[in-house]
């Protein structure tokens, strides 16, 4: 949101958007009526040009789309967001900031999985997609195990695993690309993309981190904290349980 993002329905879909939904006999996606219902109130986040942003969104009966969106990295800022979405997950909303110009966007929703909603946003006149994951407080959108790579201040990168549970809780191990002694990771990420990581050595002080947690547009789980002027992030690819389905992006 915040210069774009949200989603749609489908068995066993993935998300860059997590929302919660009602209807069709209270589920997610819905094989016996033939369409998604959308309606339901969600937590999730995306990535725009600024950082990594927070969003909250409220889907009436009517497809009226209702909530807010707060950037978690990159520097301060919240937005108004209001539009509407169809059956077929066709979405447009407005960003409209506390102070400065309000901002159009328009995407396609869909489910990717039970109770979590991905979608691209795209800011009027732009072909920037703003990858957004949505969910239901039930539907743990950041569960899953991951591999992949990591960077600390001062200059430290290497390899990353990942196993993260369905209320969001982080444990793995981070190995350094030279030197020798793997650190442990631990924390927890909240359904709205807020994480708070601590990184523990094999020898010193163990530092704690805090930042966001979005999907990028490639499905990879971002992560961006920071300590005072110490930084760590991670760029992690998903494994397991499932294979997730990839954006829909505007062609």
């Amino acid at each position: 949101m915040m210069n774009g993002r949200i989603l749609f329905c489908g068995v066993a879909c993935f998300v860059v958007l997590a929302l919660g939904l009602s209807g069709c006999g209270g589920h997610h996606h819905c094989d016996e009526c033939g369409e998604p219902s959308f309606t339901g109130a969600y937590q999730g986040s995306g990535i725009n040009s600024t950082g990594i942003f927070s969003v909250t969104l409220n889907i009436d009966s009517s497809y009226n789309i209702t909530g807010t969106e707060t950037q978690v990295t990159g520097g301060p800022g919240t937005s108004t967001v209001t539009g509407t979405v169809d059956n077929g997950g066709n979405a447009s909303i407005t960003l409209t900031p506390a102070a400065g110009s309000a901002t159009a966007e328009t995407g396609s929703m869909q489910f990717v999985g039970s109770g979590v909603i991905q979608v691209a946003f795209y800011a009027s006149g732009s072909n920037t997609p703003i990858p957004v994951t949505l969910g239901v407080a039930s539907s743990g959108i950041w569960a899953g195990n991951y591999t992949g790579t990591y960077a600390a201040s001062p200059g430290v990168t290497g390899t990353a695993s990942a196993k993260i549970d369905a209320s969001g809780n982080v444990s793995g191990t981070l190995s350094p690309s030279t030197g020798s002694g793997s650190s442990t990771l631990s924390g927890a990420i909240s359904p709205a993309g807020v994480a708070t990581l601590t990184v523990t050595p094999a020898t010193g002080s163990a530092v704690t981190y805090q930042g966001g947690a979005a999907y990028n547009i490639n499905e990879q789980l971002t992560l961006t904290c920071a300590n005072g002027s110490a930084t760590f992030s991670t760029t992690l690819g998903y494994q397991s349980p499932a294979a997730r389905r990839a954006f829909k992006l505007r062609s």
